[in-house]
């Protein structure tokens, strides 16, 4: 099975997984307003090259929404699931095939409690030429 390769655009960074795929990590603080699920403005440049990237590739994408430890664990799951969604709807709204795209959430596993850190809320693009078969952990 070929590689992705891995595009190297102004706001989108794909890392090679070493197994074929790769994981581009879009920040949710230029994605989404806090405590938000909507796309801002600004997103849709990500999002567009994101659709290039899986259009060229013939490729899958799974999106793994993450929230960080403020507030409580249900609202974090809810708003990493809703947040992958966003993304999703956007993909398709540019033409990406609704069965190449999987998502879910992790919410804010692996932070701690009301733990205030930008690494934790994100999306992660993972990107490969078969359909990833599940969700991955953090």
């Amino acid at each position: 099975m070929m590689p992705i390769e891995a595009p190297t655009l102004p706001d989108l960074q794909c890392v090679p997984n070493g197994d074929g795929s790769c994981t581009a990590t879009l920040d949710s603080d230029t994605l989404f307003d806090t405590g938000k699920a909507t796309l801002t403005a600004e997103a849709m440049t990500i999002v567009d090259q994101l659709a290039k990237t899986v259009r060229s590739q013939s490729a899958y994408v799974q999106l793994v929404g993450h929230a960080d430890g403020q507030g409580d664990h249900a609202s974090n799951q809810m708003l990493s699931e809703h947040r992958a969604n966003s993304i999703k709807q956007a993909l398709i709204e540019r033409g990406i095939a609704d069965t190449a795209i999987s998502t879910c959430g992790v919410g804010d596993t692996g932070a701690a409690p009301q733990q205030d850190d930008q690494s934790f809320r994100r999306v992660d693009a993972l990107i490969a030429k078969s359909k990833p078969s599940s969700c991955p952990a953090r």
